[in-house]
């Protein structure tokens, strides 16, 4: 029974071991919507802390101009750019 219980807990821990951490929130400001033609096309302006990320979707209790927030996200893969840091909010709350 013992050694059942041991070979149970092994496997949990390698399966918990398994698991990629969530990116750690950050400290950001909504700027605009960027509704210009650039390369970049129509976006979701989000200063992060040293960084403008880019973003498709922003719940709409979120859409507005200078709104401070905490973020966590991951990149957007389906939108490669060299010249623009697109993003996937997985958490977003009002500072």
């Amino acid at each position: 029974m013992r050694r059942l219980a041991s070979s149970v807990l092994f496997a949990i821990a390698i399966l918990w071991g398994c698991d990629e951490p969530e990116p750690q929130e950050e400290k950001a400001t909504i700027v605009t919507y960027d509704a210009s033609k650039t390369i970049c096309g129509t976006s979701w302006v989000i200063q992060g802390e040293g960084k403008q990320l880019k973003s498709l979707e922003l719940p709409k209790d979120y859409q507005q101009a200078n709104l401070d927030v905490w973020i966590k996200y991951i990149p957007d893969v389906t939108r490669l750019s060299s010249q623009c840091t697109f993003i996937k909010l997985t958490s977003i709350r009002r500072r």
